[in-house]
């Protein structure tokens, strides 16, 4: 089994569930955003580019410069790769910078919101590894 920091699992699932809402609310392609915890006070930050999915390289730059946050969670759609099996998903890449664990979860959505359970893609220091 996997153990990640509840904080990480906390923050994973609120950037995920509101890049979802955001794209069940506008039923247009997801911009990225970072969501920041420092000191137990999220931010949120988004970023316009030339196309959504440019959005996702300039998230993730602004993370990684946020070397005094306690976490980082950054969402963007990619095309995923399960099984042999492609598809759009909302894909969130989170950090807790404090336990020195990471998280990356995908979640398969249509403009009615989620389809089936976030996967996770990727992760390292996490107990159970």
């Amino acid at each position: 089994m996997v153990y990640f920091s509840p904080e990480l699992v906390s923050l994973t699932d609120t950037t995920l569930q509101t890049a979802l809402g955001t794209i069940s609310e506008t039923g247009a392609e997801l911009l990225a955003f970072a969501i920041v915890e420092k000191d137990g006070h999220r931010a949120l930050h988004r970023f316009t580019t030339e196309s959504p999915r440019d959005s996702a390289g300039v998230a993730r730059d602004f993370a990684a410069s946020q070397d005094d946050a306690d976490r980082i969670a950054v969402a963007s759609v990619d095309l995923v790769d399960v099984g042999g099996e492609r598809f759009d998903a909302v894909v969130v890449e989170a950090w807790d910078l404090i336990h020195k664990q990471v998280q990356v979860v995908g979640q398969r959505y249509d403009t009615a919101g989620a389809a089936g359970a976030p996967i996770l893609l990727d992760h390292s220091g996490a107990e159970g590894t």
